[in-house]
Order: C-alpha cells, then sequence, then structure tokens
C-alpha cells in the first residue's frame, strides 16, 4: 500500500466505450441477419424509393422499423443506417451496422455465411482467437487476421481492452450495460509484509482478487496493477470476445471502358455505351450471343442487370483520353448460373456380373446408361478403356444416336483379367451433346463417368495333358491312324493351341486340325476336367524310327509335350522273272512253234510272280515263199530292160 501522499492522480474513467464491431457493405435482400443475441430481419424493399421495411429484436423487445436510404436507427446498442438500394431480379442494400463485442460463442450470420467466435484469450504473448466461418457447403478454421472469405472481408481484434487506469471504490465501469465495481479493500499484515486484495464485482457476483494478478469475472478480463491508497485501483480491464468488423464486398467492381469486355466465367460483360450518369450493358455467353441487355443508372437508389447466376450494377462513369467508361460492380451468386448437371444427367453405371473370377477367365460386366435429365441427349459416345491387366474381348466402345429423358441402354462386356487379387477394372466414360443455353450453338459435349467395380480374381492353374495313340511300328508309305486326346486338368478355360509338326510324316486326314507350315494347328478352349479327341491319319515319308510329338501350348509358351516313336519300315528291293510263252499255228502243215523269252526287270516290288502268255501268229510256208522270189526275180529284170530300151531309143 502507498503511505505517500499522491498530489496528483490520473484518473481514465471511460464513460463512452470505444470498442465496436461492425457489418458494413452489401446485404441481400430479403435476408434474417443475425448478430449474437439480436436478430434483423430485413422483410423487403420499396420498389418507389428503395426503403427496407425491418423487424429488429432481442431477446426481451422487438420493433418493426421502415428505413429510407441515408437514414439511421437505434436499437439498444445496435445501430444501423441504410447508404444504398439497388433492385430488380436481386434486390440489395448498402448497410452499416455497429453493434457491442461479439463475446465467444456467438455468431454473426450475413448472406448466408455463419461467423463463429468459437475461442479468445489473453495470455502473456497477447491475444489469440480462433473463428470459424461456413458458407453451408463447407467451413474453415482462422485465428489470424485480416481474413477472406468469399465476399468477405473480416477483421478480428480478440480480447479487446476497454479501460486502463484507475478506479475509484465504490465507482464503477459500463460496457454496454455490463457494470463492473470496485466494492472492497482488504489489507492482511503477513509474516512476508502486506497483502491487498480488492473486491471486484460484476453481474451480482463478487470476487476476491489479490493486487498484481488477474482474473475472469462476468464478461470481463482484469489485471490488477497498483492499489493506490485504500480507494484507487489502477487496473486494465479486457472484454472476454472480439471486436468483428465485416465487410461484404461485390464479387467484382472493374472500370471497362466502352465497346469492351469483362469476362466473368460463364459470362461476358459487354459496356455497350456509356452516358453522364448511366451505362447500357450487355451478358453475353463465351460465343458472344446476348442473354440479356439494358441501361443502368449510377445513384442511392438504382436497379440491377441480372442473369441467371449474375447481377450488375452501376457504380459511376466517366470520361478520359482512352474513352468513355463504366465502373461496375456485381455479385456472382454460383448456385443459380445454368449447369449442365442440372439440365441434363446421366446415371452410367458398370457392374461386373460375379465379383469374383479366376485369372485369364472371361466374366461379364454390364455398362448400364440412364437419362436421368428433362431433355434428349445426342451423340452420345460410350468408351471402356481396360486398366493395365484387364483385357477386352470384342467390342469396348459403342455409340447412341439419341437417348430420350427416362431411357436406358445396356451394353455387355466380356472381360479377362491377367493379374490377381482385388482388381479394379476402371470406369466406362459416356460423353454427350447436352442442350446448354451458355454453349456455342445451344449444345455442350459434357463427359459423365461410372463407379469403378472391384473384382477377386483367383490366381489361374493352367494345365493341360496330352495322350498320343498310336501304333509302334508301320511301313514306310503306308497309311496308319492316330488319336490325339486334350484334357484341362487346371482350374480355368482358357484357349489354348494344340501343335503336331510334321517333319517326318504325310497328313491324309487331319479332323479338326489345320495344315500350317509343315504342322497341324488347332486352338481350342475346354472347360476343367474336359477333354478334346482328335483322329488323325497320318503316313511316313522316311523310314526309320521316327518321332511324333503333340504339344500344347498357351501365350506362345509350351505348357504341356508328349511325343512317341514310331518305327517305319522300308520296303524290299529285287528282280522278277517273266515267261512268255508264243504258239503260232501253221496254214497248211499245222506246224507250231513255242518260244520261250525270260525278261529281266528291275522294280521295287514285294513279290515275285510268273505270267504265262499265249499269243498266235500267222507264218507262210516255204513254197509260198520260193514262188514269191521267182516272181519278184522276173518283174525286176523286165524293169531293167524296159528302161535300156527306152535310153537307146532315145539316144
Amino acid at each position: 500500500m502507498k503511505r505517500c501522499v499522491v498530489s496528483v492522480l490520473f484518473l481514465l474513467i471511460l464513460a463512452d466505450i470505444v470498442s465496436a464491431s461492425t457489418i458494413i457493405g452489401w446485404a441481400n435482400v430479403p435476408q434474417t441477419l443475425i448478430i449474437g443475441n439480436m436478430t434483423i430481419d430485413i422483410r423487403d424493399m420499396s420498389s418507389e424509393n428503395g426503403a427496407l421495411f425491418l423487424l429488429i429484436k432481442n431477446d426481451s423487445l422487438e420493433r418493426n422499423v421502415i428505413l429510407n436510404v441515408g437514414s439511421w436507427y437505434e436499437f439498444g446498442h445496435l445501430r444501423i443506417s441504410l447508404q444504398r438500394s439497388i433492385i430488380g431480379n436481386k434486390n440489395l442494400a448498402y448497410l452499416n451496422i455497429t453493434y457491442p463485442v461479439l463475446f465467444i460463442g456467438e455468431s454473426v450470420i450475413i448472406n448466408g455465411y455463419n461467423i463463429t467466435l468459437e475461442n479468445a484469450e489473453l495470455t502473456k504473448k497477447g491475444a489469440s482467437f480462433k473463428l470459424i466461418i461456413s458458407n453451408g457447403t463447407s467451413s474453415k478454421v482462422f485465428t489470424k487476421s485480416p481474413i477472406k472469405y468469399g465476399t468477405l472481408e473480416i477483421s478480428v481484434i480478440a480480447f479487446p481492452k476497454i479501460f486502463s487506469g484507475y478506479l475509484k471504490l465504490n465507482n464503477s465501469i459500463e460496457f454496454y450495460g455490463h457494470m463492473l465495481s470496485f466494492k472492497n479493500v482488504i489489507i492482511e499484515n503477513t509474516s512476508s509484509g502486506y497483502r491487498e486484495v480488492v473486491v471486484l464485482e460484476s453481474g451480482g457476483v463478487e470476487k476476491e482478487v489479490e493486487v498484481g494478478t488477474s482474473t475472469d469475472i462476468g464478461i470481463y478480463h482484469v489485471v490488477t496493477k497498483e492499489l493506490v491508497g485504500a480507494e484507487y485501483l489502477l487496473i486494465e480491464v479486457y472484454v472476454r470476445g472480439a471486436d468483428i468488423g465485416v465487410k461484404s464486398i461485390p464479387s467484382f467492381t472493374k472500370r471497362v471502358y466502352e465497346g469492351k469486355d469483362l469476362n466473368i466465367p460463364p459470362y461476358l460483360i459487354r459496356v455497350e455505351k456509356v452516358l453522364a450518369d448511366s451505362a447500357y450493358i450487355t451478358i453475353r455467353n463465351s460465343c458472344g450471343e446476348v442473354l440479356a441487355k439494358g441501361f443502368i443508372n449510377s445513384g442511392n437508389f438504382t436497379s440491377m442487370l441480372y442473369y441467371k447466376g449474375i447481377g450488375i450494377w452501376l457504380t459511376s462513369t466517366g470520361f478520359d483520353s482512352s474513352g468513355g467508361y463504366a465502373e461496375i460492380s456485381g455479385i456472382v451468386y454460383p448456385t443459380e448460373i445454368p449447369k449442365v448437371s442440372k439440365i441434363s444427367a446421366l446415371d452410367v453405371s458398370f457392374t461386373p456380373l460375379t465379383n469374383r473370377s479366376i485369372q485369364y477367365s472371361i466374366f461379364k460386366a454390364k455398362i448400364t446408361i440412364k437419362n436421368i435429365g428433362d431433355y434428349t441427349l445426342r451423340n452420345i459416345y460410350v468408351r471402356y478403356t481396360p486398366p493395365k491387366g484387364i483385357g477386352v474381348i470384342g467390342e469396348s466402345r459403342f455409340y447412341i444416336n439419341n437417348l430420350t429423358a427416362g431411357s436406358v441402354k445396356e451394353y455387355t462386356l466380356l472381360l479377362q483379367s491377367n493379374i490377381t487379387g482385388n482388381v479394379s477394372l476402371g470406369k466406362v466414360d459416356v460423353t454427350a451433346d447436352v442442350p446448354y443455353e451458355l454453349a456455342c450453338g445451344g449444345y455442350k459435349a459434357i463427359t459423365f463417368y461410372s463407379n469403378s467395380p472391384i473384382v477377386h480374381v483367383t490366381k489361374a492353374d493352367v494345365r493341360y495333358v496330352i495322350d498320343i495313340s498310336a501304333p509302334s511300328a508301320v511301313n514306310a508309305g503306308e497309311l496308319f491312324n492316330i488319336t490325339l486326346t486334350v484334357k484341362n486338368l487346371g482350374n480355368v478355360n482358357v484357349p489354348i493351341t494344340v501343335k503336331v509338326p510334321l517333319k517326318d510324316f504325310a497328313v491324309v486326314d487331319c479332323d479338326e486340325m489345320t495344315h500350317v507350315d509343315r504342322a497341324l494347328i488347332s486352338t481350342i478352349s475346354i472347360n476343367p476336367n474336359e477333354s478334346k479327341v482328335y483322329h488323325l491319319a497320318l503316313a511316313p515319308i522316311n523310314a526309320g524310327d521316327l518321332n511324333l510329338t503333340a504339344m500344347a501350348l498357351f501365350k506362345g509358351q509350351i505348357i504341356n509335350k508328349k511325343s512317341t516313336v514310331i518305327t517305319a519300315t522300308a520296303p524290299q528291293i529285287g528282280k522278277h522273272t517273266e515267261t512268255v510263252t508264243v504258239t503260232a499255228p501253221g496254214s497248211t502243215n499245222n506246224q507250231t512253234k513255242t518260244n520261250t523269252v525270260t525278261i529281266s526287270k528291275t522294280a521295287t516290288l514285294t513279290r515275285t510272280f510268273t505270267k504265262t502268255i499265249t499269243q498266235t501268229e500267222e507264218i507262210m510256208p516255204l513254197k509260198f515263199k520260193i514262188l514269191w522270189w521267182i516272181l519278184g526275180f522276173i518283174i525286176g529284170a523286165g524293169v531293167i530292160i524296159l528302161i535300156a530300151w527306152i535310153q537307146a531309143k532315145r539316144s
């Protein structure tokens, strides 16, 4: 305790509290604006002068208010003024609201944003806070100021100091109706010196506080510094809350010169003409097609140009060396912008007909496409691109010319997994032309996607055996039959190739096999424990021990092979004798002559035989031969004499 006489005391008593929170900016009309325990119900706007019709209330009081442009109204510790009104498809009011500090746990709700002071505290390092802002679909936590969220700019001062100075005994300070009083002083003489305790009271609750310490009482956080005499207490008083400054700004404010475009996706805003206090504005799509148009004016009460999710108003106009310009502001309402998904939609589902399969085996999956929108879709392309490890047997792309609302199309895919485990089949994507007013030509291509189903794939046991039934010995060049049996001993039905090389054999009959490049080939697919039998007719083209082989191949690799040895015997090479007996009877003397001729021939035969041939020939008798010889001589001599006579005659 101070024992000296204090001649001068600096007494700081703050009767008019300087700490306050604010909301400044554009508010949608109508809406219900909430500030702590106070509610401002903005019900309507006058189309004649822009006045607002309000219902303001708290826990104990309510008032109906007509608030004109340029006027203000006080309700308890809240003050609200209307500075500008904009009317149209969307109504906006530019407000300036002041209110006390926001206490821990209280919220401000404006334009669909919920701003909640989750916590605030004061430590030796200073004041800190935790602010949560949500917009109905998402939320975010902030611990530092300033804050930008959507169309809000927010400043936060946690634990605002409302008093710093000397508070006289039995005096009080007040903050928006909340009193803090200095009620008593207790001084105790202890072994360690004097102990100074002050008694503070707020809201009917008293609390003893040792000088030099701090405490929370009511809405206040009090730091006691020094006791002067027994009457004056030097303290610092903080409010357990935060000053929240909220500024609601447009989505955009830009200077746009006459004839130029402002790109606010998905729209183009063009300033067509600038006048002294107005401008002619068009709202266009990305192709420049006009969607909305009209004059908008500057001033405290004016109109808005609105088109499906965007509202524009004029702040001011002017002229400079670049020409006439318009300062335009606007608010984008994302949920109201036309979206293709709102107009047209496809429900694409991808469903395997089984949730379990075996590696390499073929299973079915169904694509179902349903038009759940309100309009007919055209030029629909259905594409399934399998992920790595998945194969498609047959078609995987389809085309639909048009699909009316509510219609369904289904397609079945044949799939094969080369990998095992829980395997994702990937997605089906479907692209369609949908009617969309913001698109060039009125249609826009949009892609819809299916789910990604999962199938459990068990490892395949590809196991085939081959058996050959054939004679062990044959003659070279002679036909013989064999039976070829292929059996599936695995757990999966997969295509395999059966191959029989033909190096030493000629094919007479190959059943269901194909003769390709000196081999018999057949591709088969049989179920586990089933067999395939081939009946073949072959002939050896060489003699000796010949190797007949059959093999089964999967993906080009031999998975089974069977061979058997067939001994082919060569034919014997020798001579044969042919005896010919000729009998020639005479014409007059009945003479018989028998000639025996032995002919040796070399041939590749396996047997020797004797063949008797009887042949009859006519033989002239001897006396006829003599007669013919005499006649021939006489005729010849006559001819010679005749020739000589002719020659002599001529000479």
